[in-house]
């Protein structure tokens, strides 16, 4: 398991809330449609990212059946996901193993000069994710 799955407790429970709400899903979608599963594979990718982020506003249009303005919620969650996700592609595509973004179009290797777990990276993922935690946040606020 990833080391995020093994840090403070509630971040733990976000971390294995994401793996089961969404990459779970979505890797049987991808694997389904024939495609490898394993990681920084697919959902280190823009596909992924938009795959994840429709996904996430297939549950949310759900919801809406149940839940009266679940698309309130749901819509800004969307966007954030989608941001995040991309902010942790960015994140990832930094360090040495990096990621192939446009994976399965292109096998295109992008790396940067970033370890994993050296204090700049964690700053970096702690900044990045709370830049998309805002955007949301934001969305979800913001009067029409």
């Amino acid at each position: 398991d990833s080391k995020i799955f093994h840090l403070h407790p509630l971040i733990s429970i976000f971390a294995f809330a994401l793996k089961f709400l969404y990459y779970n899903p979505v890797s049987l979608i991808f694997a389904v449609a024939g495609g490898e599963v394993r990681h920084r594979g697919w959902m280190h990718t823009v596909s992924g990212a938009f795959l994840t982020a429709f996904f996430q506003l297939v549950v949310a249009v759900f919801w809406q059946q149940f839940v009266p303005n679940a698309l309130y919620v749901g819509i800004p969650v969307t966007i954030g996901i989608f941001i995040g996700f991309m902010f942790h592609l960015l994140q990832d595509s930094l360090t040495v193993t990096g990621t192939m973004p446009f994976y399965p179009f292109s096998n295109f290797n992008l790396k940067g000069p970033l370890t994993t777990g050296n204090k700049f990276h964690e700053l970096l993922v702690v900044v990045l994710h709370a830049i998309a935690a805002s955007i949301a946040l934001y969305l979800y606020f913001k009067p029409f």
